[in-house]
């Protein structure tokens, strides 16, 4: 079966990994939301379930992470607002005359549930950590909690990596915010959103990094007084009693990377580092995760300059 690439895949390039959400599978989140049951596809082509999700045909939707493995770049990433947004509407138009008023690049859609996703397209390959710089400084400027998941959540994959569910599924209503006002919201046609997106690219050099200041003790950073040591951390992933991360999600890949920040701040070396974690690793984690190349990796990446800029002593 030959699927044609069609602008609204061009308009979400990136991972060709993904999920889909089956609305069948139906659970009831405490913030009056609704979680659809989402499992990694193996078999059907990315092409081909977005074609299922735009029409209607697999009574699917797509779940996409924007990162791409090869070299943990994105091209768009997304702010998901939920909670009690999905029953606030003056809380939405509060938001969208934020990002009206403060010019952000942000493209607004409904979620499934009716609280807003906000898309940002970048017209060039975007490191991931930078794209989440990016996120992050919005969620400051727009008032919305810190906690408020952006996607990519990780700034490096070994896997799949976090998706978000893309608008314009058949049927749902989870379409681009083309106008609104006092009464109500009128959505576009994804012929004009996939225009509207491309028009808003930006080059993310020219959005300036504002995001807010981490605690400090004596002019040295330390972990974060309301967040688990990194001790704690290791400790529940290896009894098996970590909650998902707040802001990232996910019980493992989310928890090694603020384990490594930590350890790095506080001037661990490589071997030392890699002492702690080879406690929790498991070759059958399911996360594409090898020892220990793939966490040697994450220790480089958060050694770079762009990062914390403190090498291996």
């Amino acid at each position: 079966m030959t699927i044609p690439r069609c602008r609204f895949t061009e308009s979400f390039e990136g991972s060709n990994m993904y999920y889909l959400a089956d609305p069948t599978e139906l659970t009831f989140k405490k913030n009056g939301g609704s979680r659809w049951g989402v499992k990694k596809e193996f078999r059907i082509s990315l092409a081909v379930s977005i074609k299922g999700h735009l029409d209607g045909s697999s009574k699917k939707g797509v779940v996409l992470p924007p990162i791409r493995k090869s070299d943990n770049k994105c091209k768009w990433g997304a702010i998901d607002v939920d909670g009690n947004i999905y029953k606030d509407d003056n809380f939405k138009r509060e938001i969208l005359n934020k990002i009206k008023k403060l010019a952000l690049p942000l493209v607004a859609c409904f979620s499934k549930s009716k609280g807003l996703h906000l898309y940002i397209k970048f017209k060039n390959w975007t490191d991931a950590q930078k794209v989440i710089n990016i996120l992050h400084t919005f969620l400051n400027k727009l008032g919305l909690p810190l906690k408020t998941e952006c996607f990519p959540k990780q700034a490096i994959v070994d896997d799949t990596g976090n998706g978000i569910m893309l608008p314009y599924m058949e049927g749902v209503g989870n379409d681009w915010i083309k106008s609104y006002d006092e009464k109500e919201f009128n959505t576009g046609t994804r012929e004009e959103f996939e225009e509207h997106f491309y028009n808003k690219r930006v080059n993310a050099e020219d959005i300036k990094i504002e995001l807010p200041e981490e605690p400090k003790t004596n002019g040295e950073a330390k972990d974060v007084p309301d967040g688990p040591s990194k001790f704690t951390i290791l400790k529940k992933i290896k009894d098996k009693t970590i909650e998902p991360h707040p802001t990232m999600g996910g019980k493992y890949h989310s928890w090694i990377q603020v384990v490594i920040a930590k350890c790095v701040k506080e001037g661990y070396g490589d071997n030392e580092i890699k002492e702690l974690i080879k406690e929790v690793h498991q070759d059958n984690r399911g996360l594409g995760y090898t020892w220990p190349e793939s966490y040697q990796k994450q220790i480089d990446y958060t050694r770079r300059e762009s990062r914390f800029n403190k090498s291996n002593p």
